[in-house]
């Protein structure tokens, strides 16, 4: 799909991100906020988008604004502050716009440069307070891991990210990395995509298996995912991976990968990956079966996620 129509309306496989980030986030925010001294937690939106797609749909921003109005009318109020980056100078108009009310209120800050040049701006912006990192781009490039490291490394151990790994995208980076073609072209690209795939994932590993190996497409795949899960929790970081599909029978769009230094988050998020691994199958069931879909049986999404 090519970015420039990525806004035109929101996808179904965008909608189950969205709304496991959504549900996540509630009992956060009230977890978390009982460590802090003002309740106060910070969500970063790292590529934030235009905040509503064009035919009206929700992004984002938009729905994380609405969320923190939700929290602090709780019994127990949480603030949940939101910074969010967007570069793209359209989107950033659409999103300061959308967004005026949050802004003005204070709960909302928009950043309108890279994810990388906005890092040490956040940062400073945040200092210590716990946060949560929603790291969203398009196609795989965006993101090397040296940006991230910045907020692995935070001393805040209520720090999370939710992370969209793409799988399929950098597996075809990769490949073409060991192109065995005579094309004076691809030949001169091959050493900048076998960079690439080392910056994205954070080492050079993975390079000899792909040479002395004859792997099938999703054991590229699944190789490429593990050495950067690996690379995560060198931080300290419990890590799961969710594939994000259209349907139940379709391969995954890309990961989406949860960072956490809690076992109460794994558990958490894991509660919100069998709901959308319900809600896929019940799907299924009703499109191939409609008779029996209030019959289907739940299977543990342990199967699909990657511990």
């Amino acid at each position: 799909m090519e970015k420039e129509t990525f806004f035109n309306y929101l996808k179904p496989w965008s909608k189950r991100k969205h709304r496991i980030l959504g549900k996540y986030l509630k009992p956060f925010a009230a977890k978390v906020a009982t460590i802090t001294q003002n309740r106060e937690i910070f969500c970063i939106d790292g590529f934030a988008g235009a905040a509503k797609y064009d035919d009206g749909s929700v992004g984002s921003p938009l729905m994380l604004a609405q969320l923190s109005d939700e929290c602090s009318k709780w019994q127990n109020p949480v603030t949940l502050k939101l910074i969010n980056i967007e570069p793209n100078n359209k989107n950033f108009s659409s999103l300061e716009y959308i967004t005026q009310d949050w802004i003005n209120k204070g709960t909302v800050k928009n950043f309108n440069e890279k994810f990388i040049d906005a890092i040490p701006h956040i940062l400073s912006e945040i200092r210590n307070a716990p946060a949560f990192f929603f790291v969203d781009p398009f196609g795989p490039t965006a993101v090397h891991f040296s940006h991230l490291q910045p907020i692995l490394q935070r001393t805040q151990q209520a720090t999370e990210l939710f992370i969209n790994f793409d799988t399929d995208g950098l597996q075809r980076i990769a490949d073409a990395s060991q192109s065995k073609s005579d094309n004076p072209k691809t030949v001169k690209s091959i050493p900048k995509n076998t960079q690439n795939v080392s910056d994205i994932i954070g080492s050079d590993e993975w390079i000899q298996t792909y040479q002395n190996k004859n792997l099938t497409t999703e054991q590229r795949q699944n190789f490429l995912l593990s050495i950067y899960i690996n690379n995560l929790r060198k931080f300290g970081y419990a890590v799961v991976a969710y594939p994000i599909r259209e349907a139940l029978e379709k391969a995954a769009k890309y990961h989406m990968i949860y960072c956490t230094r809690h076992n109460d988050g794994v558990i958490l998020m894991n509660d919100f990956m069998f709901e959308e691994e319900n809600s896929l199958e019940e799907e299924h069931s009703t499109m191939h079966f409609p008779l029996f879909a209030s019959s289907a049986s739940k299977k543990n999404v342990a199967k699909n996620c990657i511990f």
